[in-house]
């Protein structure tokens, strides 16, 4: 049997009230490491935090300046949105990244494209969305996402990418809950670039 593996993916932080913390804390408690994908001008903020996810092994990858729909976008905002933020990830000594999640996973085609392809990004979407975002209820969201994995491995589909926002208050509320479920399904837990 093919082997169950979760990638837990936190979009638009680090978050300076305290959720980014708290979701640090639990998955260095279950020996989990993730993929955070940064928001350049939230780095402006909490510089620290995208510092400590990459110091304990945690992924910190581009997800803009500003999180604007790339499709609205000319090419110099978007190399400036690609740009600043992988410029602000070098800066703090972290490793320059190598993926780019688009905001609201809004690609606008051949200059995006390209401009990954020039930068040596990949685009990374998700295959789960725990719709964190639209959901304020921990248990609702907790159990949406064990509803949707359940469905996908029963279809086959073995790895799967989780989105979640560290910058949802329930979202550590919905890890501390998901985990332990996820351990008992018997999963293992990946970053994107094992994926």
């Amino acid at each position: 049997m093919r082997r169950k593996s979760v990638a837990l993916t936190f979009d638009d932080g680090p978050s300076g009230w305290g959720s980014t913390d708290r979701i640090l804390a639990l998955l260095d408690g279950f020996g989990i490491k993730a993929t955070f994908f940064v928001v350049g001008g939230m780095i402006d903020s909490n510089p620290q935090l995208a510092q400590r996810e990459a110091n304990v092994g945690h992924l910190v990858e581009n997800h803009s300046m500003t999180h604007p729909e790339f499709s609205t976008l000319g090419r110099d905002a978007m190399i400036a949105e690609l740009d600043g933020t992988t410029q602000r990830i070098v800066d703090l000594g972290v490793d320059s990244p190598q993926f780019f999640r688009p905001p609201y996973g809004d690609r606008d085609g051949s200059t995006l494209t390209d401009l990954l392809d020039e930068r040596g990004l990949t685009p990374m979407l998700w295959t789960i969305d725990s719709r964190d975002w639209e959901i304020p209820d921990a248990d609702t969201v907790h159990q949406n996402v064990l509803r949707d994995l359940r469905a996908a491995w029963s279809a086959g589909e073995m790895t799967n990418v989780v989105l979640f926002h560290d910058i949802q208050p329930h979202t550590p509320d919905v890890i501390e809950a998901l985990v332990p479920d996820l351990v008992d399904e018997g999963c293992v837990f990946v970053r994107v670039d094992a994926v």
